[in-house]
């Protein structure tokens, strides 16, 4: 079956030849080539030359020559569609089942066409006349073989200037819907998206123009400062890094990229001499993205301090995301470190002022996700605070449990113990038991899925009703400080009464709760029903505030009532085994929360009658967890 061209296409683009053609040949890297041996005919002087960017191969002893399919068939003996499906292996595209849709490869590459057309008329605008774009790349020192590598181009302050000169080129108007170039009135009829914009084409890695960033130019305070292609048949911003096809070939070189947060950071950087910048475009960082720069930087040889240097805005947001890429990356197997930047400062304004050497003297003064932690914990002013400190270790160890390179966990449990001063094998039994606690949820996810709430945060929602919370329910989740077992439990009790008389007779306390809301509410509920247990709230020690956020995450409609006793017989749901679970979940988090108290005061106390009973408690504790 013949193999769609936007496929061949997509894993063309995807494809690293070096790292392809060195599984069996080995390169060693000559100006902008790599060279080595033949494979195709017998030499001791290497005449094999490969060139990365533009993705091929020649060999000057026997005339072998050609992309990275000729490679691959010339090399495996394999056909055209085996290649491409060896290749796809290689870079994780899916060939799916089933012929070619002429119809489908035909408005890609019309999709392509258009966009490129596109792009001479914003490069055009930019050049023909003094305008504000033009002023605008003037007060930010962008120069114009930056302008010119990068595309950079100006977007007409009218509503179908770009859709005339598109259609004038012979591109129908459908086809410029497809390419997210035009929107459609409600009314009828289509207007350019772009108006009045500094435009960034984004391109492939391969290099084609897949979509658009566009920049206000102006300050109306009702329009987004930033606006971005449409997800289309070509883009989707998930799976694209700005910046990527100028700086390949300069990560493959040093061994390292230069994360940032925006097109004018990676422009900035690009002409002062910094190649390996790269911008997530438009979006937080996806794993797609990260996964991409993994395969970017595979077959470098040049051995770095870092795989990924975050240099995100010097700003709290920034820091927050910095965080969260880090955690991506980790999670991938990559070696991260983070940036910091004098407050006020993102990438372009610094080199501005400072240059290269000045930036790069900053990625050489980075931090390691664990010193960044400490870092943002002592600008807080809460280093010193156990129980912030506490927070932010949990946290860490829950990004520390799911990276999956063992190796690179161990690293970073290392440094979280030095950091934090707890033992590693502490840190070790922490990290394991997040990652069966999730294993556990997973499967009781599977088990219940049709049976309560998703992660048993909030009550089913009515028919009609959005499934997601609210985001005032979501912040009445955070102010009630619930676990997702608590939940569950305290949901049961008010919906099936058989629940509460099975608790009784095992003998559930509220000290067995692992909050003190948690517990509060369980003795409020203590005899209540589905009809008064909102009476029996209101009668607690609870605040106001938490009285009111546990009538929200408890509320039990009347659909989702007749839905629960539709599902016991439907299903034959076993209400006993589900409190039972989320019993066991909820003592076992507990007793490891202990556990973890008791060794941190061990470690804290120098007096010898004091650590026998610490030690008595910790051997206690653990025979408990093991027991259960």
């Amino acid at each position: 079956m013949r193999i769609p061209e936007h496929i061949i296409d997509q894993v063309r683009e995807l494809a690293d030849i070096v790292q392809i053609v060195e599984q069996s040949v080995t390169l060693k890297k000559r100006g902008r080539n790599y060279l080595g041996l033949c494979p195709f005919h017998n030499e001791k002087t290497p005449s094999f030359n490969v060139n990365a960017e533009g993705g091929f191969y020649k060999c000057f002893g026997c005339g072998k020559g050609g992309n990275v399919f000729n490679f691959v068939m010339d090399h495996y003996h394999l056909s055209f569609p085996e290649a491409v499906r060896h290749v796809a292996k290689i870079v994780h595209v899916d060939i799916p089942d089933g012929d070619a849709n002429p119809e489908l490869e035909k408005t890609i590459e019309s999709v392509h066409a258009v966009l490129r057309n596109a792009q001479e008329f914003f490069a055009d605008n930019l050049r023909s006349t003094p305008n504000v774009a033009a002023t605008y790349i003037d007060q930010r020192g962008f120069s114009e073989e930056a302008v010119r590598v990068f595309g950079l181009g100006y977007s007409l302050p009218a509503w179908e200037e770009c859709k005339t000169w598109c259609s004038k080129n012979g591109f129908e108007e459908k086809v410029q819907l497809d390419a997210g170039l035009l929107i459609e009135k409600e009314g009828g009829g289509t207007y350019d998206r772009f108006r009045g914009r500094l435009m960034f084409p984004i391109h492939s890695k391969s290099g084609r123009i897949i979509g658009y960033g566009a920049r206000q130019l102006d300050n109306d305070k009702r329009q987004p400062k930033y606006i971005n292609s449409p997800q289309t048949i070509v883009y989707d911003k998930s799976k694209v890094l700005y910046g990527l096809y100028q700086a390949k070939e300069a990560m493959r070189e040093q061994g390292f990229a230069i994360l940032t947060e925006g097109y004018a950071d990676v422009i900035s950087l690009w002409q002062h001499g910094v190649r390996n910048a790269i911008a997530s475009s438009g979006t937080a960082l996806t794993q797609q993205q990260v996964q991409i720069v993994k395969r970017t930087l595979s077959n470098s040889s040049n051995a770095t301090q870092a795989d990924v240097y975050v240099v995100y805005d010097s700003d709290s947001a920034g820091a927050k995301a910095s965080m969260k890429a880090v955690s991506l990356m980790l999670q991938e197997g990559l070696d991260v470190r983070i940036v910091n930047l004098p407050e006020g400062e993102d990438p372009d304004s610094f080199v501005q002022k400072r240059g290269a050497s000045g930036f790069l003297q900053q990625l050489s003064e980075s931090q390691t996700y664990v010193q960044f932690a400490q870092t943002l914990l002592q600008r807080a002013g809460m280093w010193d605070n156990a129980t912030a400190k506490r927070r932010a270790l949990e946290q860490l160890l829950q990004h520390v449990a799911s990276i999956k390179d063992a190796l690179l966990r161990d690293q970073v449990l290392q440094e979280v113990a030095t950091v934090f001063g707890f033992s590693r094998e502490t840190l070790v039994e922490e990290t394991q038991r997040i990652q069966q606690d999730r294993e556990y949820k997973q499967q009781q996810k599977a088990r219940y899925s049709t049976l309560a709430p998703p992660a048993v945060d909030y009550a089913p929602p009515i028919q009609g009703e959005s499934p997601e919370p609210t985001s005032q329910q979501a912040s009445k989740t955070v102010e009630l400080e619930l676990d997702s077992s608590e939940r569950a439990l305290l949901y049961s009790m008010v919906t099936d009464t058989r629940v509460q008389q099975y608790l009784e007779r095992i003998g559930l306390r509220e000290t067995d709760f692992l909050t003190e809301t948690g517990s509060a509410l369980f003795v409020a509920l203590q005899g209540a029903n589905k009809e008064n247990w909102q009476s029996s709230i209101e009668q607690s020690t609870l605040s106001e505030a938490e009285k009111s956020a546990a009538r929200a995450a408890l509320q039990p409609p009347a659909e989702a009532s007749k839905q629960w006793h539709q599902f016991e017989v439907e299903i034959q749901f076993n209400p006993r085994k589900f409190v039972d679970e989320s019993i066991h979940t909820m003592k076992k988090r507990k007793l490891t929360e202990l556990r973890l108290e008791t060794r941190q005061k061990l470690s804290q106390t120098s007096d010898a009658e004091a650590q026998r009973t610490l030690i008595q408690r910790l051997q206690e504790l653990t025979t408990q967890l093991a027991s259960m």
